[in-house]
């Protein structure tokens, strides 16, 4: 006996045949698992332009965070720097497809109740000179997240003149 071997033309065709079925097989779990990775690292595929804003206050929000315009996901944020006078440089980059102007206006926004944050882009359509790769948004066009600690802390003095035996 001579295993491994294939005895006739047929055997050798159905060691091919299978050969390629798994073949098939794992070029599709790398795709997928591929695909998979890209979705659940928010990671953007293909060319892009970058920008920076300035804010005053990020908020939460951190590098590899989601770019947003109208709620789509067109982007995604490369990092934060401090700067000087409590201001923050947010880089960030979206799809070449994305054209943002001089009317462009940036907000920190809550993503869900876990407290990630997202930047989300607003601009009137078809309003403003286009800003060129590289460009800086102002502070003065920015926005930051409404912080909820500040929120609920606002709510203190009508919580403490209230008496349990009121509320019952």
């Amino acid at each position: 006996h001579h295993w491994g071997v294939p005895r006739s033309s047929d055997d050798a065709v159905k060691i091919r045949a299978e050969a390629t079925k798994l073949a098939i097989f794992v070029v599709f779990g790398v795709a997928m698992a591929v695909v998979l990775y890209l979705t659940l690292a928010q990671s953007t595929v293909g060319p892009s332009n970058s920008y920076s804003a300035i804010m005053t206050n990020v908020s939460g929000l951190k590098s590899g965070d989601v770019v947003k315009i109208a709620g789509v996901r067109v982007g995604q944020v490369d990092g934060l720097d401090v700067l000087k006078g409590n201001q923050i440089r947010v880089r960030f980059h979206v799809g070449k497809g994305q054209h943002l102007s001089d009317q462009t206006h940036v907000t920190v926004r809550y993503l869900n109740l876990l407290g990630d944050r997202y930047l989300e882009l607003s601009q009137p359509p078809d309003v403003g000179t286009p800003l060129k790769a590289g460009a800086t948004i102002p502070a003065s066009r920015t926005t930051p997240a409404l912080d909820l600690d500040v929120l609920l802390n606002g709510f203190r003095p009508l919580f403490q003149g209230l008496e349990p035996q009121q509320i019952n």
